[in-house]
């Protein structure tokens, strides 16, 4: 299974709007009991405003970890 594209609503990281999030299906080997693409959508909007150092890049991809936490409400 090859790399998904989802459109979004713009966010803004690092200063730049994103429209498009692409996701690698490389997570779903070890732990896709725990994560799936929606919850990556929705802690990439999370990422809206701020500014993030990318762990690594390659090609026109760049790669974050970012630890986020949430308040329950």
């Amino acid at each position: 299974m090859g790399r998904r594209s989802y459109k979004i609503n713009p966010i803004v990281l690092n200063g730049l709007i994103f429209y498009e999030v692409v996701i690698d299906p490389h997570y779903e080997r070890k732990h896709s009991r725990h994560i799936s693409d929606e919850l990556i959508l929705d802690l990439v909007l999370l990422l809206n405003g701020r500014f993030e150092i990318p762990v690594s890049t390659k090609d026109e991809f760049s790669f974050f970890v970012t630890i986020i936490e949430c308040l329950a409400t």
